[in-house]
């Protein structure tokens, strides 16, 4: 079990007040207190796995008395089926997720197979995701309601598909076959704040063509 000093230099690492902690965490402020203090003795099981996962969320692991943050995890995914394994993917981290979105860069629905739609729909299905998508202008093969859709100028769109998705960004080959996965909370956050900056500065779709 992690020690009060462990929790201590985990939120010095991430600059991390105790009311910081506690709204990543759920875990009561002064609960925290108390067991930062030493005030309990034995703090409850699932209390402290609810610390852990908060700081392991944000880049930041325990090693013997201390903490550390983690290196960058990537991950290659080799196969004909790469991206639906992905969402396979995305689906168990965002069961853990309290902000349940995924963002699909440079999207191309028209190039989905059956089984990308399927795992799109479970997650959408049985945990609420929200997806939102940025597409080429003018592109009417939109599977999903238009308001999940932003265009990009055909100048600035660029046949490379990427995800990002919690604390993770993943970046596609143009036949979708092979998936690089970064478990990087700064390269999604980067990611995450150029999509935003393209949504907002974005066309909004009124028609699609799918059926």
């Amino acid at each position: 079990m992690i020690k009060p000093n462990q929790i201590k230099a985990a939120r010095a690492l991430l600059d991390w007040s105790r009311d910081d902690l506690a709204k990543q965490s759920g875990v009561h402020r002064q609960t925290l207190l108390a067991i930062e203090n030493g005030g309990t003795d034995n703090p409850h099981k699932t209390t402290m796995n609810e610390i852990i996962n908060a700081f392991d969320r944000n880049g930041v692991e325990f090693k013997e008395d201390g903490a550390v943050k983690k290196q960058n995890t990537l991950t290659i995914i080799k196969s004909p089926d790469a991206f639906s394994k992905l969402m396979d993917i995305a689906y168990h981290i965002l069961k853990e997720e309290d902000i349940k979105e995924v963002l699909f860069g440079f999207a191309n629905n028209k190039a989905s197979s059956e089984e990308i739609i399927q795992s799109q729909i479970r997650m959408r299905d049985n945990l609420n995701v929200r997806f939102r998508f940025l597409v080429k202008q003018n592109d009417t093969h939109l599977r999903y309601p238009v308001s999940e859709y932003r265009y990009i100028p055909e100048e600035f769109f660029y046949p490379l598909p990427y995800v990002v998705f919690g604390n993770y960004f993943a970046i596609l080959t143009e036949n979708n076959k092979d998936v690089s996965l970064y478990d990087d909370i700064g390269l999604s956050q980067i990611n995450r704040s150029q999509f935003e900056y393209m949504w907002s500065n974005g066309n909004k779709p009124t028609e699609t063509t799918y059926v």
